[in-house]
């Protein structure tokens, strides 16, 4: 397998002597079709295949005409001062969730994804017998279920699936969303960071420095089938805790100088920022963020300074489930009972959902975009 260094990259899984364009990739991996002359045409034939692709369009059917649905019309309503074009999306604790990120926030130009997990590689599908072939594409429907089902990934379960012979790593993963979002792949690189958080792009994985051979990011161009204009979405794996940014100071460094306005997007995030020793993340956010949109295991209600942050709540706070009910915040709770707006869907770990949207003031325009 190789990997493009320029944006007019065409590699992918290697079946014989043809090299596999990325989006033709993504399309089987996710089970939707995709032109007969196709250099992986010949594996979507399998019987497999049509049947992963079968369940896999009523899964997303599911999802678009339910949860995406409600989501989107939430969104241009709620956040129609933030979905403008220019936008950075920062997602830290997302692993490799491009498509909620997406479907809240589908005008960015940019998205920056982290997690713990290894940026990994793309399965060798070519050489797969039939049950190896069966048996990976059983793997990737159990690795999406609970993402489209209660909108976060399962960590114990992540780990595992993303471990294995098939799956290795969260790029599969994010390729599936981006062809289930409609969106087309125009090139894919690889990267590490030096300590100034400069990306050194990679020719090959052979090349990566990271653990277990893995490159620290991905950087992926797109476009949607709706428009031309390319878009990117990266990928950190990174330890984000501040013994993890004293590892890597070049992950720290590479945030840092992130263009804005920065949306930061936080959810299912296991209330770690609650904790001291992710206190660089939590001040990297409220510092670099022109707008932070999240439900309660992200940052304190505390943390918000009101003379800096103009707030907005949404749906309902019952505190946290029983996992993590330590971090119970009374004074969120006492700001719900003041003002809330309505949420009407589920979203987090909670059946009683919750989002909390601060906007920076001034409000930053696109306009103020270098």
């Amino acid at each position: 397998m190789s990997f493009g260094a320029g944006p007019a990259a065409r590699a992918g899984i290697t079946a014989g002597a043809e090299n596999v364009p990325y989006d033709e990739i993504a399309h089987l991996l996710a089970g939707m079709r995709f032109p007969e002359t196709g250099g992986a045409y010949s594996r979507a034939k399998k019987s497999a295949w049509k049947k992963y692709a079968a369940g896999a369009d009523r899964r997303w059917d599911a999802f678009n005409k339910n949860k995406a649905a409600a989501i989107r019309k939430w969104s241009s309503r709620a956040l129609a001062d933030i979905r403008s074009n220019g936008r950075t999306v920062l997602y830290p604790f997302g692993g490799p969730d491009f498509i909620y990120a997406y479907t809240f926030l589908p005008d960015a130009a940019v998205y920056v994804l982290l997690g713990l997990e290894p940026t990994g590689r793309l399965p060798n599908l070519a050489d797969m017998s039939d049950d190896e072939f069966s048996a990976c594409f059983q793997l990737l429907d159990e690795a999406l279920k609970d993402i489209l089902q209660i909108s976060f990934f399962k960590t114990t379960d992540m780990s595992e699936e993303l471990s294995g012979e098939c799956i290795t790593g969260t790029l599969p993963v994010m390729m599936i969303f981006l062809a289930r979002s409609g969106s087309h792949i125009s090139s894919l690189r690889l990267f590490d960071l030096d300590r100034s958080g400069k990306q050194i792009y990679r020719l090959s994985p052979a090349e990566c420095r990271g653990k277990n051979g893995f490159c620290r990011g991905i950087e992926i161009e797109f476009t949607h089938a709706r428009s031309s204009v390319k878009k990117r979405l990266v990928y950190l794996s990174a330890d984000i805790s501040d013994s993890g940014f004293s590892q890597c100071p070049g992950c720290k460094a590479y945030l840092e100088k992130l263009e804005g306005p920065v949306v930061s997007f936080v959810k299912s995030a296991s209330y770690l920022m609650h904790k001291s020793y992710f206190s660089g993340t939590r001040s990297l956010l409220l510092e670099k963020s022109a707008f932070i949109l999240q439900d309660d295991s992200a940052i304190p209600y505390r943390c918000f300074n009101i003379t800096i942050w103009d707030i907005t709540l949404y749906g309902t706070y019952a505190g946290p489930i029983d996992m993590f009910k330590e971090h119970f915040e009374d004074d969120l709770a006492a700001a719900y009972r003041r003002k809330c707006e309505k949420l009407n869907f589920r979203f987090g770990y909670a059946r009683s959902s919750n989002l909390l949207l601060a906007r920076k003031v001034p409000y930053p325009q696109h306009d103020d975009i270098k």
